[in-house]
């Protein structure tokens, strides 16, 4: 059986684990698709964070798209850092 502390190091693990692998998924996406990335906009998983984000954080469509732009543009850079640290 797992201790609390034994869990909060599996989830800790897991969710490391994730936030580098949507870091490496994002890096390959623009919102666009330009300079020889995919169209991030196109996916419905573009739509699922759109709304999420609007709703989460009381934003205007314009916004939550600037916002998921922002995050994209910043994705390369974040992943190659997590990759340097060995997060």
């Amino acid at each position: 059986m797992l201790t609390t502390e034994g869990v909060n190091q599996v989830y800790t693990k897991n969710f490391k684990e994730l936030w580098l692998i949507i870091y490496n998924f994002a890096k390959n996406f623009s919102w666009d698709g330009l300079k020889d990335k995919k169209a991030f906009r196109n996916l419905n998983l573009a739509t699922v964070i759109r709304a999420t984000t609007i709703n989460s954080f009381n934003v205007t469509e314009n916004e939550g798209e600037k916002l998921l732009k922002a995050y994209l543009r910043r994705a390369k850079e974040r992943s190659e850092a997590k990759k340097r640290v060995g997060n």
